[in-house]
């Protein structure tokens, strides 16, 4: 299993959920690769934010992959809890 990490910036919104995203289907994850988004430096992040992270979790498991977030605090763990 290969792990990759993709590392969210201070904001996590329509664009730069949608700039993540790319870089996630850039890594082109196969079966059996493990797709970590680091969360640590998220301050803020929107609804559609949030969506683009769920659009990465399909992404990397329709390729049946493995999907996790981390690192997540404050207002943005609350808002994925």
């Amino acid at each position: 299993m290969t792990g990759r990490r993709l590392e969210a910036g201070t904001t996590l919104d329509e664009e730069t959920g949608a700039a993540l995203a790319a870089e996630a289907q850039a890594m082109n994850v196969a079966k059996g690769d493990r797709l970590i988004v680091d969360l640590s430096a998220t301050e803020t992040m929107d609804t559609r934010g949030g969506a683009w992270l769920l659009e990465i979790a399909d992404y990397v498991r329709d390729r049946r992959g493995e999907f996790a977030w981390e690192g997540q605090r404050g207002p943005v763990a609350e808002q994925l809890a």
